[in-house]
């Protein structure tokens, strides 16, 4: 079955007295984020978004919101803490990880992300790459923005 227009849903568990509905929202952004963020991580986001909101999902859409090659956004990658990430900028969605939390796309419907893979056929979103969608294509692909992923305790 075919929807006629495309939609985000994300089921959220609590991960601290700070969370909040999704999407998170900034100028000209809406995010939704998978993980979790240490506190450390908020700390470092907090100082890179020069805001005091305590919720990893609004900090990451602030950082967002600024530019995929923001210092704010590049910061992302340095933080203790999991992400996966859909975000609508401007009229187009994007979509990115870390290394530690898991994004993937299903090799036969291309326009269908997941946070677990779909039988084997599935393929992984690189860590540290920001994808974008192509509405004309029908599927994500990988834009020339980069960040490092340089916090990981599970060494994946």
């Amino acid at each position: 079955y075919a929807f006629p227009h495309p939609g985000v849903t994300h089921l959220q568990a609590p991960t601290s007295i700070a969370s909040r509905p999704h999407p998170a929202q900034a100028p000209n952004t809406l995010l939704w984020h998978n993980g979790l963020f240490q506190p450390s991580g908020i700390a470092a986001m907090q100082r890179a978004t020069e805001s005091t909101s305590e919720w990893d999902t609004a900090l990451i859409a602030l950082a967002v919101s600024r530019g995929f090659d923001s210092a704010a956004f590049l910061e992302l990658g340095k933080i203790a803490g999991s992400f996966a990430c859909i975000a609508y900028v401007d009229s187009r969605l994007y979509a990115f990880r870390n290394a530690i939390a898991p994004l993937y796309v299903d090799a036969y419907r291309l326009d269908t992300l997941s946070s677990v893979p779909v039988g084997d056929v599935s393929a992984e979103l690189k860590p540290g790459v920001v994808y974008t969608f192509w509405d004309d294509g029908g599927q994500w692909r990988e834009t020339s923005y980069r960040f490092e992923n340089s916090h990981n305790p599970y060494g994946i």
